[in-house]
């Protein structure tokens, strides 16, 4: 397994990824393997961004700029897969806000990675991002920032996905910004573009917490076991 190198910290010995609609299980899944890790004596971190988060500053001339606009300034997220796409979000200054929002979140993964020693556990990874992209930044063109995301970011040693159907994932989370609309939409891209990551272990969301954490496991211990050889 790849070592990135770093100024305060080793870079992680693994990356591990996991990916899914909010209300698939990914926390449940993510705090099962830390425990795992921890019992095998396995120093291990959770990563957790998702484009859009961490904007600091920018977020007071992102308001201006919607009320310049006449444009609610509640979060355009609550209307992903409507339809109704903000005028923020089109044309060239939805395209120069969706390149910054990226940027922001790559710098924000590689700035964690980079301080991470031992196992990495990421709540949301590339392929999250992708979806993130596409579903709430729906009024341009994502694929020069997908480039980056796929430039930038490593590979993740190992990557699961936890495939729920909407109306258990929206139940999950009922009282979620994100509305049951862009559960949907979000379910509709990963199915898209799961096949371009044929690595990516699919497992099911609706199953047993601990079923899942086992079955999570079973990859990743014999991983380890090869890192420490």
């Amino acid at each position: 397994m790849r070592r990135r190198p770093s100024e305060r910290g080793t870079g992680p010995r693994c990356i591990i990824a996991v990916s899914g609609v909010d209300g698939s299980g990914k926390s449940s899944l993510v705090t099962g393997l830390t425990s795992e890790l921890q019992r095998a004596g396995a120093a291990s971190e959770v990563v957790w961004f998702r484009p859009g988060m961490g904007m600091g500053w920018l977020d007071a001339p992102a308001r201006a700029v919607k009320r310049l606009l006449r444009q609610p300034e509640a979060p355009a997220i609550t209307r992903a897969g409507t339809g109704d796409v903000p005028r923020s979000r089109r044309g060239p200054l939805g395209y120069a806000w969706c390149l910054l929002v990226t940027a922001v979140y790559v710098r924000h993964v590689t700035s964690a990675l980079r301080r991470a020693e031992g196992v990495v556990v990421c709540d949301r990874y590339v392929l999250d991002a992708f979806v993130t992209l596409r579903v709430f930044y729906a009024g341009v063109d994502v694929a020069l920032a997908e480039r980056l995301v796929r430039a930038l970011l490593p590979e993740p040693d190992v990557a699961f996905y936890l495939a729920v159907p909407a109306e258990v994932a929206h139940a999950r989370k009922p009282l979620d910004m994100i509305g049951e609309a862009a559960v949907r939409a979000q379910l509709d891209a990963y199915d898209a573009e799961l096949p371009v990551h044929p690595r990516i272990v699919v497992l099911d969301g609706t199953a047993d917490p601990e079923e899942l954490v086992s079955a999570a496991w079973s990859v990743v211990r014999p991983l380890l076991r090869k890192d420490a050889a």
